[in-house]
């Protein structure tokens, strides 16, 4: 009997860097396929399932069309079209890189958690920020940071679980609590969950310092209070800042809760206040204007200018789209990209995911291309 015939859903470049692009797919296949662009390829056979790969050695700055052909493509063949970053000024000097919103403890997804996997697979939170921790080290993170929402309900058992993961990553590991994290069932603090496991947790601001930029991690949590605030540690994020500036280094701030600025602030869950943020951002500009901030929460993708300071928030790691980030420090810049975790039990989970509220969620947390992956300018 014949087989399926094949399909490609949600064929699109979802990451694009300086010499890379991320083609992912909700199905495709199944049969062999090969994924072209410029004067690299890839084969490979499809399941008829998601997936996703990256085609690097690509060059920068460049539009290009990417071109999958093969037995796994109906009609035979589809054309995308990408354009690579063009890099900072400068050499490319440190990278690192975040994931946030891990939620361990969480058993299911959506509004009334109706998205279930079955009970005799390792939970979905925990798989897929390990499969990212190894994704984002073999990519050459020197440090990762995650932004909060560690645990679902703060409950032992929960810190237990995340314990294990983020103490077996071969790279350094700084933590920030979410609100999650803080909640009034919570058994255990960050540094209490954490203990024993080589990462460095954040209680008020904490700086690691890379070649070309430094980075300040923020907690923007209050005990059993879903919004954020950072009025308190203004003073120490501000000194941060522009010592890194004396030394002509820019800087990443690191935190979980969004501003409250148009394009972050928008809808649930809230984030920090609209005057706190503008006074937060009034801060950073005037300590250092090249400065970078990266948020969660809100498990959506979004980038917001005030003036010369970025604003980007990233998706969580275990929902749809299910992501990293990775940041690369340039002598005169830097950039993010954002990808999709790619590991096939990962991607299949995150794909379900993102079928709640009718399917709308894959369409709303996404955001553009450009929110995610983008490249700034601190030559100036």
């Amino acid at each position: 009997m014949p087989g399926p015939k094949p399909a490609a859903t949600r064929l699109e470049i979802f990451s694009v860097d300086i010499d890379s692009v991320q083609v992912t797919w909700a199905a495709l296949g199944p049969g062999p396929v090969s994924i072209t662009a410029a004067d690299t390829r890839v084969e490979l056979t499809a399941d008829g399932g998601p997936g996703a790969v990256v085609l690097d050695k690509l060059p920068p700055g460049r539009a290009l069309e990417v071109v999958v052909r093969g037995e796994g493509v109906r009609g035979g063949e589809r054309r995308l079209t990408a354009t690579t970053l063009s890099p900072p000024p400068g050499d490319e000097v440190a990278r690192f890189a975040t994931i946030s919103d891990i939620h361990t403890g969480e058993e299911g997804f959506g509004y009334f958690h109706g998205i279930k996997e079955r009970d005799d697979v390792e939970p979905y939170p925990t798989r897929s920020a390990a499969a990212a921790v190894d994704e984002l080290t073999a990519w050459g993170a020197e440090l990762l940071v995650v932004k909060g929402d560690i645990t679902n309900k703060g409950v032992e058992t929960e810190w237990a679980a995340v314990a294990d993961v983020l103490g077996a990553a071969a790279l350094p590991v700084t933590a920030v609590a979410g609100n999650h994290d803080v909640k009034h069932t919570s058994e255990l603090d960050l540094a209490g969950g954490l203990t024993g496991t080589g990462v460095t947790t954040v209680e008020g601001t904490g700086i690691h310092d890379l070649p070309g930029a430094r980075v300040v991690v923020v907690d923007s949590t209050m005990p059993d209070v879903h919004r954020g605030h950072v009025h308190a540690h203004m003073p120490a994020a501000h000194a941060a800042l522009a010592e890194a500036a004396a030394e002509g280094r820019g800087a990443v701030i690191a935190l979980h809760h969004q501003l409250g600025v148009r394009g972050l602030g928008v809808g649930w869950p809230p984030g920090l206040r609209r005057r706190e943020s503008r006074d937060f951002l009034a801060a950073i500009a005037a300590a250092n204007p090249h400065t970078l901030i990266t948020s969660g929460h809100t498990h959506r993708h979004r980038r917001h200018e005030a003036g010369p300071v970025t604003a980007t928030t990233v998706g969580s790691v275990k929902d749809y789209p299910g992501v990293w980030a990775g940041y690369v420090v340039h002598e005169g810049g830097i950039r993010q990209v954002v990808r999709r975790v790619a590991r096939p039990d990962v991607i299949r989970w995150t794909e379900r995911s993102g079928d709640t509220a009718f399917g709308a969620y894959r369409h709303w947390t996404p955001g553009r291309l450009s929110a995610r992956c983008f490249a700034l300018d601190w030559s100036g």
